[in-house]
């Protein structure tokens, strides 16, 4: 998924801990061959080569959950998630490495490929198909967090109850280390706008996934974007903002990231109040006029308490 994935486990047993990892490390390259659009053999790109021609496409278990999940995430977002924006992941990465915005003619050609409304799925039958030429799916903000999930799944059916799964900074942990009382997870901050002290919080079962434009932000003429896109205008986030998420998953965690990236502060509020009571979030917006930064937490429970001490000035 081009990514690093990460596995720490705590056993007494070295022989029960290598084959919970043995495990856990297969059951990720089964989700690599299925979910990687890096691969042209992936279930995803087949799925993505077939668009627009009317096929309906028979989906694996894992496929299936990702695609379902994801879209109705999108619908509850509005849009602001979205699973079909590879053609503007692809045109925006050309972009960045010319260094000019791209063409009206090829954004315009971009957008009428994408949208999450021309993900068609069946439930009945968990079948899929994506209904106009061109499009591409691109799981980027919700694949890894899947994987996580399952290769901690895996390690607990292996007999392990403290683990930490890391896949490209998404992270979900269970259990406590010995003579801690959690996993000590550090989140860094806005490039520029470092705090005296490291922002770190510690949770002994759930999940965190930050998303942000930390270190990939790029100039183009005058304006400044972020690497994330907003599907609506198909460019680059004008604004900085960093997002961090507690979830009980790593899959719930790091989709709600990506999607809030984009929303609104308000319309996030609102996301997770509705639809995910569980789960936290702290967004950090730089103000291009004040160049401070304007520090929002999102949610209750615990891990929004969590959350709340997590950014010291």
């Amino acid at each position: 998924m081009g990514t690093e994935f990460r596995l720490i486990v705590e056993s007494i047993d070295a022989v029960q801990a290598q084959a919970a990892l043995d495990a856990a490390a297969q059951r990720l390259e089964a989700l690599n061959a299925s979910l990687s659009d890096y691969i042209a053999t992936s279930e995803l790109v087949r799925l993505s080569s077939a668009a627009g021609r009317g096929h309906w496409h028979l989906l694996q278990d894992d496929l299936w959950k990702v695609l379902s999940w994801g879209n109705e995430l999108a619908r509850q977002s509005q849009g602001a998630f979205d699973m079909t924006v590879g053609p503007l992941t692809r045109l925006w990465r050309v972009s960045r490495r010319r260094g000019k915005l791209p063409s009206p003619v090829r954004l315009t050609a971009a957008m009428d490929a994408t949208g999450y409304r021309f993900l068609e799925l069946d439930e009945a039958r968990q079948r899929g198909r994506l209904l106009r030429p061109h499009m591409r799916l691109d799981l980027g903000g919700i694949a890894k967090g899947y994987a996580v999930d399952e290769a901690l799944m895996t390690l607990r059916a292996h007999g392990i109850l403290t683990a930490l799964v890391d896949g490209g900074g998404d992270l979900r942990v269970m259990g406590r280390p010995r003579q801690h009382n959690g996993w000590r997870i550090e989140i860094d901050d806005l490039a520029g706008h470092q705090t005296k002290t490291p922002r770190h919080l510690t949770i002994e079962n759930g999940a965190v996934a930050t998303s942000g434009d930390l270190y990939q932000s790029i100039r183009l003429g005058e304006r400044e974007f972020s690497h994330i896109i907003d599907p609506k205008t198909g460019l680059g986030l004008e604004f900085r903002r960093s997002v961090t998420v507690v979830a009980p998953t790593a899959m719930t965690a790091d989709a709600l990231a990506s999607a809030i990236s984009v929303l609104p502060v308000d319309a996030s509020r609102a996301l997770l109040t509705r639809h995910y009571p569980g789960c936290a979030a702290q967004i950090l917006t730089h103000g291009a006029e004040t160049g401070r930064l304007d520090k929002a937490t999102l949610g209750e429970g615990p891990f929004a308490e969590t959350l709340r001490h997590l950014y010291v000035e």
